[in-house]
C-alpha cells in the first residue's frame, strides 16, 4: 500500500452511491484512499478549497448546484484546480461531454449494476497519473521559460508548416519595441523589421532552413518602432521527435550591434592605417628620389669637378716627380670607384629607368638580379608597354624587388622565372623559383616582414598577393587592379 494517501473528495446528494464509493476505494490494495464527503455544492466548493484534495469525484445532479456549475466556479478560483472525475447517469452523454469541454478530466457512467464502482480506483490512479504527469510538463516548461527569459536574445520557436509563423517568442521582443504577441498574431510582423537591404536575404535563409531542415546561420539588421538600427546574428535548429520527424524551429536573436559597431570601428582604423601607411609610402618614394636626384646631380657634379681636376695635375706631372704621379693615378682610381658608387647608391634609391615606364624598370631589375645574384633568371613581358601611374609603377617594381630579395636571401634557387601580364583589367605579376620552398608553420619574425610588406603595398592598392610554396617550386603571385594594355608574351 502506498504510504502516502490520496484525498478524494466525492460530491454527491445520493448516500447510498457516497457509501458505495467509499466502499469501492477502501477495497483497493494498491493506493490508501483518504475520502471526504460533500451532499451539497456549495459544501463541495467549500470543502475543495479548504482541503485541496488530489481528486473530485463530482455528479451532476445537486440540490444547489448543477455539476457544470460547480466546475465552472472551480475553474474561477487561483491556481490549478484539482483533477475533476465527471459521475454521470446512463442518459446524461451530452452532460459528461460539456463536463470534459469545462476542465473535467474524465467520467463514468452510474449502471445499475455498480460495474462502474470496479472501475472508479484504476480510472483514478491513471487521472493522478496524468495530472502529475502534467504538472511535471509545466513546471519543466516554466523552468524553461524562466531561464530563456533571461537570458540577453530573444528567444523563438518558428513553425515548420507555413513561412514565418512564430509558435512563441520570448518577452525581450521588446528591445525592438514591439510587444511579442504582435509577432505571434501576424507572420509577417518581424520580416518587417527587418532592414529593407537584408530582408529579401533573410527571408530565402529562413525558408532554406525550414523547407530542408538545416540550421539557420544569419546575420540582418532589424529596426526599431524608433527607427533605431540594431544588427541581430540570428541561430536556428530544427527539433525533432524521436522518431526523427520534424517538429519546429528553435532559434536565437542575439543583439550583436555592439560588436558590428567594434567590427566596423576596426574596418576603418585598418583603412585609415592603410591610407597613412600609403602616405608614408609615397613620401618615401618622394624622398627616395630626392635624395636620389640630390647624390646624382650634386655629388656627382662634385666628383666629376674633382676627377678632371685629378685628370689635369695627372697629365701635367705625368711622371716628375714619380711618387706626386702615383697619388694622382691612385687618386683618380679612387674617384672612379667613389662615382660608381653614387650612381648605384641612386640606383639603389631610384632607378632612373623607372622614369622609362615599368617594363624597362623590370628589365633592369632582372639584369641587375643576374649580375649580383649569380641566378639565372628569365623575363616573360610584353612587347608593349603598362601605362600605369607613377604611384602603381613604383610599387609594382618595389614588390618585385622584395620578392627577388627573398629568393636570393632564403631560396637557395637555381633559377627564377618572372611573368608579367595584364589580364581582364588586373595587372598580374608572377614570381617563381626553384628552391627549398617556405616551411608550412613560418614563425614569426624578422624574416616574415618581406612577405608582409608585399601583401600590405598590394592590398593598400586594392590587389592581392597569393603565395604557393613548396620544396622545389615557390610562386609569388601580385594581383593589381589596373586598366593597361594587353601584353604579348616575350622572352628577354
Amino acid at each position: 500500500m502506498n504510504a502516502s494517501p490520496v484525498r478524494i473528495l466525492v460530491v454527491d446528494d445520493d448516500t447510498v452511491d457516497r457509501k458505495a464509493v467509499r466502499r469501492a476505494l477502501a477495497a483497493d490494495a494498491e493506493y490508501a484512499f483518504v475520502v471526504s464527503e460533500a451532499d451539497t455544492g456549495a459544501q463541495g466548493l467549500q470543502l475543495a478549497r479548504a482541503e485541496r484534495p488530489d481528486c473530485i469525484l463530482l455528479d451532476y445532479h445537486l440540490p444547489d448546484l448543477s455539476g457544470l456549475e460547480l466546475l465552472t466556479e472551480l475553474a474561477a478560483d487561483p491556481g490549478e484546480p484539482p483533477p475533476v472525475i465527471k459521475l454521470t447517469g446512463t442518459d446524461n452523454a451530452a452532460v459528461a461531454v460539456e463536463a470534459m469541454r469545462r476542465g473535467a478530466r474524465d467520467y463514468l457512467v452510474k449502471d445499475g449494476e455498480g460495474q462502474y464502482l470496479q472501475l472508479l480506483p484504476a480510472v483514478i490512479k491513471r487521472v493522478l497519473a496524468e495530472e502529475r504527469t502534467r504538472r511535471e510538463k509545466r513546471q519543466a516548461e516554466s523552468k524553461y521559460r524562466s531561464l530563456v527569459e533571461q537570458i540577453p536574445a530573444i528567444t523563438y520557436i518558428a513553425a515548420l508548416d507555413a513561412p514565418n509563423k512564430l509558435l512563441y517568442v520570448s518577452p525581450q521582443a521588446q528591445l525592438l519595441g514591439i510587444a511579442p504577441e504582435a509577432w505571434l498574431a501576424d507572420p509577417d510582423a518581424r520580416l518587417r523589421q527587418i532592414h529593407a537591404e537584408d530582408r529579401e536575404r533573410a527571408l530565402r535563409e529562413f525558408e532554406r532552413s525550414r523547407l530542408s531542415g538545416e540550421p539557420l546561420r544569419c546575420e540582418y539588421r532589424m529596426l526599431t518602432r524608433s527607427g533605431k538600427l540594431l544588427w541581430f546574428s540570428d541561430r536556428a535548429s530544427v527539433v525533432r521527435d524521436e522518431a526523427g520527424e520534424r517538429l519546429f524551429l528553435q532559434g536565437v536573436m542575439t543583439n550583436i550591434t555592439s560588436a558590428k559597431q567594434k567590427e566596423q570601428e576596426l574596418l576603418e582604423s585598418r583603412e585609415l592605417m592603410r591610407n597613412l601607411a600609403r602616405h608614408q609610402v609615397g613620401v618615401r618614394e618622394e624622398e627616395r628620389s630626392r635624395i636620389a636626384r640630390d647624390v646624382h646631380d650634386e655629388l656627382g657634379q662634385k666628383l666629376t669637378a674633382l676627377q678632371l681636376e685629378a685628370s689635369i695635375l695627372s697629365a701635367r706631372y705625368h711622371d716628375d716627380p714619380p711618387e706626386l704621379s702615383q697619388k694622382l693615378h691612385a687618386m683618380l682610381a679612387l674617384i672612379d670607384a667613389t662615382m660608381d658608387s653614387v650612381r648605384a647608391i641612386a640606383a639603389d634609391l631610384r632607378p632612373p629607368v623607372l622614369d622609362l615606364g615599368l617594363a624597362p624598370a623590370i628589365e633592369w631589375q632582372v639584369q641587375e638580379f643576374r649580375r649580383r645574384t649569380g641566378i639565372a633568371c628569365e623575363l616573360a613581358l610584353g612587347d608593349d608597354d603598362i601605362e600605369l601611374d607613377a604611384e602603381r609603377a613604383t610599387a609594382v617594381f618595389r614588390m618585385l624587388q622584395e620578392a627577388l630579395t627573398n629568393v636570393a636571401r632564403h631560396a637557395r634557387a637555381t633559377q627564377v622565372e618572372i611573368v608579367l601580364r595584364v589580364w581582364e583589367g588586373t595587372l598580374q605579376l608572377t614570381v617563381e623559383d626553384n628552391g627549398v620552398g617556405m616551411p608550412a608553420q613560418r614563425p614569426r619574425g624578422k624574416k616574415s616582414f618581406g612577405l608582409l610588406g608585399l601583401r600590405e603595398r598590394a592590398l593598400m592598392l586594392g590587389g592581392e598577393v597569393d603565395i604557393d610554396s613548396r620544396p622545389g617550386r615557390t610562386i609569388v603571385r601580385i594581383t593589381l587592379p589596373v586598366a593597361g594594355a594587353t601584353l604579348e608574351e616575350g622572352k628577354v
